[in-house]
């Protein structure tokens, strides 16, 4: 028998790596294998418990237990993906003001930021890593991160911050924290609009609405 193994389904075929046991000619053996889909269009780096048949020396895939929550996550990260742009803003002032932009910044943020400005994200993502482009009249911005790792970053006005990103459900949560404030940034996807709900740590929050192009 093979012990456990992990195989790799790649547009939609299954190879094994390495095995310790092979079927000989019209022999049928029932294994246990740790299946990573590598299929980024479907559901990348999640592992599956599946029931593994051998007939005649070739493998191929049978009774595969999926869980439906395993399916979810998948489309979860999923959904994400795309080019978002800003359609309107809710208490976008108060929310600042509660994570301590300064004053003169706030006009300039509304400007570049707010509701009219034009302000796109372009995700995507690869399993656990993803790309956030940001694009506003004043320029681009770039941020790499890997769900659950704690990276250094900068806010859009420019502060420095250490932020993490994970997925909760079908809600993608960024928490960043800086010199004086923190904030807990929930977005969600609900068919082509995206909502992105940011709570300061003074529970001021503010409700933004992206349109996808």
């Amino acid at each position: 028998m093979a012990d456990e193994q992990d195989l790799q389904w790649n547009a939609g075929k299954m190879s094994i790596a390495s095995a310790d046991g092979i079927a000989s000619r019209g022999e049928r053996m029932s294994w246990t294998f740790s299946v990573e889909i590598n299929n980024a269009d479907l559901c990348n780096h999640i592992k599956e418990e599946s029931h593994i048949s051998s007939g005649e020396g070739v493998i191929k895939k049978s009774n595969s237990i999926v869980s439906s929550e395993i399916q979810h996550s998948c489309c979860n990260m999923a959904q994400f993906n795309g080019k978002w742009e800003i359609e309107c803003s809710e208490n976008f002032g108060d929310y600042m003001t509660a994570i301590g932009v300064d004053a003169d910044k706030q006009a300039d943020a509304q400007k570049f930021l707010g509701d009219g400005s034009k302000l796109t994200y372009d995700i995507s993502n690869s399993g656990n890593d993803w790309v956030f482009k940001i694009t506003t009249a004043a320029g681009e911005k770039e941020v790499k991160f890997t769900l659950g790792t704690e990276f250094d970053t900068t806010t859009l006005d420019g502060r420095p911050v250490k932020a993490v990103f994970s997925m909760d459900g079908d809600t993608l949560v960024e928490k960043q924290t800086g010199p004086g404030f923190e904030t807990t940034n929930k977005r969600t996807v609900s068919g082509n609009t995206l909502t992105m709900v940011l709570t300061a740590g003074n529970g001021v929050s503010c409700t933004r609405k992206y349109k996808k192009l």
